[in-house]
C-alpha cells in the first residue's frame, strides 16, 4: 500500500488545515486509508507526471477499521475519480478516506494530496 503523509497547513500551526498525501503507481496502487471524521471541508486533487490510462478514485468508508470501501462522490454528485490533473471538492463524509487506482494503467505516478479543514467556532 501507497504510504500516506501528513503535514499541518494552517497559517497558526494549530492543526486546523491538514495536508495529506500520498503517491500511487501501477505497481502500488491502492493508499494506506485515513481516518479524520472531525474535518467538515475536504477538497482532492490528483496531478499525475504519468497517467499511463491509470484512472483514480478516492474512496471511503464507515467501519473502524475500514473494510468496505466505497465511492465518494464529489460536489456534483458524481464519484470522485479522474483521468487527468484536476481538484474535486468532495461532497460525502466519511470516517476512513484512502485512494486508489480503480483501473491500474501501466507505468501511472499520480500524487493524490487531500486538503482537510477543520470546522473551528473562532473562524471568521
Amino acid at each position: 500500500m501507497a504510504t500516506v503523509t501528513q503535514k499541518d497547513v494552517s497559517r497558526t500551526g494549530d492543526g486546523s488545515a491538514l495536508l495529506f498525501q500520498w503517491t500511487l503507481t501501477s505497481a502500488d496502487a491502492t493508499g494506506v486509508g485515513v481516518m479524520f471524521p472531525e474535518f467538515w471541508q475536504k477538497s482532492v486533487h490528483f496531478n499525475a507526471s504519468a497517467w499511463g490510462t491509470a484512472t483514480a478514485a478516492l474512496e471511503g468508508g464507515n467501519q473502524d477499521p475500514a473494510t468496505d470501501w466505497q465511492p465518494l462522490q464529489s460536489m456534483a454528485g458524481v464519484a470522485i475519480t479522474a483521468t487527468a490533473n484536476g481538484i474535486q471538492t468532495l461532497r460525502d463524509s466519511s470516517l476512513w478516506f484512502r485512494p486508489r487506482l480503480s483501473t491500474v494503467g501501466a507505468g501511472a505516478t499520480v500524487v493524490v494530496s487531500v486538503l482537510a479543514i477543520r470546522a473551528s467556532s473562532m473562524r471568521t
